[in-house]
């Protein structure tokens, strides 16, 4: 994994809370603070946002509420930024269960769910983590283990032979959240982690990340947040998806101790829409709608899922009947949030907030003719495919529930629901995994003796040391000080250099150049390298600054009236980021995104440009 991703990831401030002790005259402040959290609870970011930069300016004295108020404001820009991508699954089914035991409810084999191991959990518990997700087969595993602060990291280990397994390694290398990242699932394919954390970017508590492998390279990408409604305010935990449906778990509108467990239709609208703060609060609680339910804590008799030929009468009508019920649903929800914005604009006085509203309003009409005119399209499409079943003898079915109850042939089926059952957990089995090899120390030390270590070990990337001195004989450890640890490079003029440490910032550089003077080489300075070759320090700190670049969109603003479908897909097969289609001065935009970096971004911006795709740019966010 690429050192530079550490730059991007944001983690959150609570484990420094504990640090702080608020002053006594605080409580206005304090007041100020859960005000502004109450309104991130009830998604109004931008109040919440507004509140926190007043409290920023009336309460910088305080350390504390200062720690608590930045974490909080950037969790309320997170919340903004993600409203504004929303996606929108269908809710199958809903149940509230025991939040220790809540992922036995999902739609997954029986057993496959085993007992944390000891060697693993190393005896420290989390309050939702304590098992592992190993199903029957499986020659790769991943789960969380807790590291030496305690916070819960996300590794894996695949089958050597037999029973042997791998080592534990981090899945993300040096990559921390800052958190707990916990409950990794691996899609069936093997090219997407779906994981919880509470220290990524995202609306406070856990919420749910997904990244993407290359399977070329094996390396893991950016974890990028699942979005809104995904994610929330709440606890979100724990994504799964097992054939037809999605699962996922959230302490949202639940009573203390308890999770609700939700069973989805996957979202397949590639544009995600931007909704109010209003609609978020609705659309959060997720209920399901107009598909049955059904709980037992027996074995239940399980959900109908239906395949049906892609050649057949029945499987055509079914697949337009899914497409279009899909576009209903889209016109539904564009149109409460345009009944919604309309409101706003008649209440509303300020010219500016009208103006806004305007272009708002605009926008979401532009969107309800599409959707409008793809339903009539395949409104039109279900009818010439009545006349050719009726034609064929095949008996049509009225309603779109009785559609949905007969199988290719015609037949009656039982409704598609989901039956919510409690699972069994097994016990770990006994496999033997193999110890990993203890992390090299590089911190700086002074010893009787110094220990040479060898240059392959150092890494890629920017990295700095301290250089001791050119000599033209190899040092000992006198000279050396008893400094370690310490790398030796032999010149093409036949001396040698000797350097100490490695540091990932020049700070850290700075630091390590203290120590060895105090300990007795005056001369030492900082080197900077740039995957192994010198740079200069100062260039070194420009590439600091360069890695932690700021997150970035591409915006489209050819498409007045969608995106063509073969652009869209040429996309697709470029990044898997969301789409997002707003409206800016009377314009009609299309935001894709966010990308890490620039530099990221240019790879979509290179397929765009060879679609000879106009009026693309790239914008920070």
């Amino acid at each position: 994994m690429k050192t530079f991703i550490a730059s991007i990831i944001i983690s959150v401030l609570a484990p420094l809370y504990a640090l702080c002790q608020e002053s006594p005259d605080s409580a206005a402040c304090r007041r100020k603070f859960d005000e502004a959290l109450k309104m991130r609870e009830d998604y109004e970011f931008d109040k919440a946002a507004a509140i926190l930069e007043n409290l920023k300016a009336s309460c910088g004295n305080d350390s504390c509420i200062m720690l608590k108020a930045d974490s909080l404001l950037l969790q309320a820009k997170n919340g903004k930024s993600m409203i504004e991508f929303a996606s929108s699954p269908v809710t199958v089914a809903a149940t509230d269960v025991p939040a220790r035991e809540f992922y036995l409810y999902y739609g997954c084999p029986d057993g496959a769910w085993k007992k944390m191991p000891e060697k693993i959990s190393k005896g420290i518990s989390n309050e939702y983590y304590d098992a592992v997700y190993f199903p029957e087969g499986a020659d790769e595993i991943f789960f969380s283990m807790p590291g030496k602060d305690g916070k819960w990291t996300i590794c894996h280990s695949r089958n050597i032979e037999g029973n042997v397994w791998s080592a534990p390694e981090p899945v993300f290398g040096d990559i921390r959240s800052g958190g707990n990242d916990i409950f990794p699932i691996i899609s069936k394919d093997g090219k997407f982690l779906f994981f919880s954390s509470d220290g990524f970017y995202g609306m406070g508590g856990y919420d749910l990340y997904v990244c993407e492998r290359d399977m070329a390279s094996g390396e893991w990408g950016i974890p990028q947040n699942m979005g809104f409604p995904y994610s929330s305010p709440a606890d979100d935990l724990l994504f799964m998806n097992s054939g037809e449906l999605d699962f996922f778990s959230s302490d949202r509108d639940t009573e203390n101790g308890m999770l609700r467990v939700y069973a989805l239709e996957p979202a397949n609208d590639p544009v995600k829409r931007a909704i109010t703060p209003s609609y978020a609060r609705k659309a959060a609680k997720l209920a399901p709608s107009g598909h049955a339910e059904k709980e037992s804590d027996t074995e239940p008799e399980q959900p109908v899922f239906r395949e049906h030929s892609e050649n057949s009468l029945y499987g055509k009508y079914f697949a337009i009947l899914r497409k279009a019920d899909s576009l209903q649903s889209s016109i539904d929800s564009i149109s409460k949030i345009l009944e919604a914005d309309r409101n706003l604009y008649s209440n509303s006085t300020n010219p500016d907030d009208r103006l806004f509203l305007s272009k708002r309003i605009a926008g979401a009409e532009s969107m309800l003719m599409q959707a409008n005119s793809g339903l009539y399209s395949e409104s039109s499409k279900m009818q010439a495919l009545e006349t050719e079943m009726i034609n064929s003898g095949m008996e049509i079915p009225k309603k779109k529930q009785e559609a949905g109850m007969r199988n290719e042939d015609g037949i009656k089926e039982q409704p598609v629901m989901y039956a919510f059952s409690k699972k069994r957990i097994s016990d770990f089995p006994g496999i033997e995994m193999l110890k990993a090899e203890p992390e090299k120390d590089y911190t700086l030390k002074k010893g009787k003796t110094s220990e040479i270590l060898d240059n392959s070990e150092l890494p890629d990337g920017l990295y700095y040391q301290v250089q001791l001195f050119l000599v033209s004989r190899e040092a000992t450890s006198r000279d050396l000080k008893g400094i370690s640890p310490v790398f030796k490079e032999k010149t093409r003029t036949g001396k040698y250099i000797y350097r100490a440490g490695i540091f990932k910032t020049y700070e850290e550089a700075a630091e390590g150049l203290a120590f060895v003077k105090r300990n007795g080489i005056p001369g030492a300075m900082i080197a900077a390298f740039f995957n192994h070759e010198t740079v200069s320090a100062n260039r070194a700190r420009e590439l600091e600054k360069t890695s932690g670049a700021k997150p970035c969109q591409v915006v489209l603003g050819m498409f007045q009236s969608g995106i063509p479908s073969q652009i869209l897909d040429e996309i697709r097969k470029t990044c898997n980021k969301d789409i997002a289609k707003t409206n800016e001065n009377g314009r009609t935009l299309y935001v894709i995104g966010p990308f890490s970096s620039r530099d990221e971004a240019g790879k979509l911006m290179t397929v765009l440009d060879g679609l000879a795709v106009e009026g693309a740019f790239i914008r920070e966010m």
